[in-house]
């Protein structure tokens, strides 16, 4: 048999390492493109040093264990961060993907289902409150719309600045409350005012809500909120609860229990059917995004509904639509609170940008802390559009 030639050998060999390199250029290449392509542009070193100072000097000052700060600027950049512990005992880190209980942004959920029946012809915003519920007898029922429930102007007391409320909440965290029970202690208030004369914000407007939407469905408001807006939107982290159950990838909640000694509790297994359609959704920031971007386009409703939704109520000290706050000028969003949580989102709906801050130490004197942080990290990245 003839001998292989050396030179043919060689040249084999420098065919297959020329293979090899090819290969592997094209890997990296493709790599750096995918890279390029997929990573989101992030903001200036200088605007993230201003937002990490602002996040740690407010943590520092309320002694805040866990913050997650996540902002969307499709035009300039993203930018994701958790801060300090979600975990105070166990030392957890915070993860900017955990669950949180949001609170009163759960409002923005039952407005918009409020808004989506009356797209459907099941109800109408101008219809009063008599109509739907009865029982508990609420005074000026017959005078109180369901727009001045859902806009913060019926005059109604607010069950949660209850003393005794206030007395048996804390000292029975796992007491399943009832929309009824809620109800009955805000009409054992005298009204604060007639019905669309002044804006007064109260969680017993939406509680009431959440029983006319119960009533007009015949569905449990979990099921509503599910079947409406999570389930469309395929908010994967997203849920109504009924009982106390938190996801394992939550952050715990802390509640200050003294303003003298700031001795915390963890509050993250409460019942959280005393906040019920006024606050009791749980979520990420994933899902708020979500969430938010839909709430400021109005893709669940009409755009007619979507315009009442913005609608302004004009009562003094009220920048408040249907279960909407106008923030600043330009922004549109909510804030919430619930034992041992504090989140926002501000939305922007002139450059689709989002701005949502969690903390995990409420109430007292932390209340609306989110809410600052967050005002102040939008003069930062978005410095043209703010006008508080």
């Amino acid at each position: 048999m003839p001998k292989r030639s050396p030179n043919k050998k060689k040249s084999h060999s420098k065919t297959i390492f020329f293979s090899i390199l090819a290969v592997l250029i094209c890997i990296v290449l493709g790599s750096w493109f995918l890279f390029h392509q997929t990573t989101p542009r992030s903001f200036s070193v200088d605007e993230q040093e201003k937002i990490n100072e602002t996040v740690t000097s407010f943590m520092d000052k309320y002694k805040i264990p866990g913050v997650i700060v996540a902002i969307w600027i499709p035009e300039k950049g993203n930018f994701i961060k958790g801060y300090g512990l979600a975990n105070t005992d166990t030392k957890q880190t915070m993860d900017p993907f955990m669950s949180f209980r949001i609170g009163s942004i759960t409002k923005t959920f039952i407005a918009t289902i409020l808004l989506q029946l009356q797209d459907e012809g099941k109800i109408n915003l101008d219809d009063t409150l008599d109509m739907y519920i009865t029982n508990p007898a609420v005074p000026n029922a017959n005078k109180i719309t369901l727009r001045q429930l859902s806009n913060m102007t019926s005059g109604l007391y607010n069950y949660s600045n209850d003393t005794n409320f206030e007395k048996n909440h804390a000292e029975n965290l796992q007491k399943p409350w009832t929309s009824e029970e809620l109800v009955n202690i805000a009409i054992s208030h005298p009204s604060n005012f007639m019905p669309g004369t002044e804006y007064e914000y109260s969680n017993t407007n939406f509680i009431l809500l959440g029983m006319v939407i119960e009533k007009v469905t015949g569905n449990t408001i979990e099921k509503e909120v599910k079947n409406r807006i999570i389930s469309p939107l395929k908010l994967s982290n997203t849920y109504y609860p009924t009982t106390s159950y938190m996801p394992l990838n939550s952050a715990h909640g802390y509640s200050l229990v003294d303003l003298d000694t700031k001795e915390v509790i963890d509050t993250t297994y409460d019942n959280p059917s005393w906040g019920a359609a006024a606050g009791a959704i749980v979520s990420d920031i994933h899902d708020l995004r979500v969430w938010a971007e839909a709430m400021g386009k109005g893709k669940l409703i009409s755009p007619v509904a979507q315009k009442q939704r913005f609608t302004w109520d004009t009562q003094p000290g009220a920048a408040y639509g249907i279960g909407t706050m106008k923030i600043g000028k330009n922004f549109v969003g909510h804030e919430g609170h619930i034992d041992g949580y504090n989140t926002v989102f501000f939305y922007l709906p002139s450059k689709n940008a989002t701005i949502i801050v969690m903390q995990n130490l409420n109430p007292s004197e932390t209340e609306g802390i989110a809410g600052n942080i967050g005002a102040m990290i939008a003069k930062i990245v978005l410095p043209h559009d703010v006008n508080w």
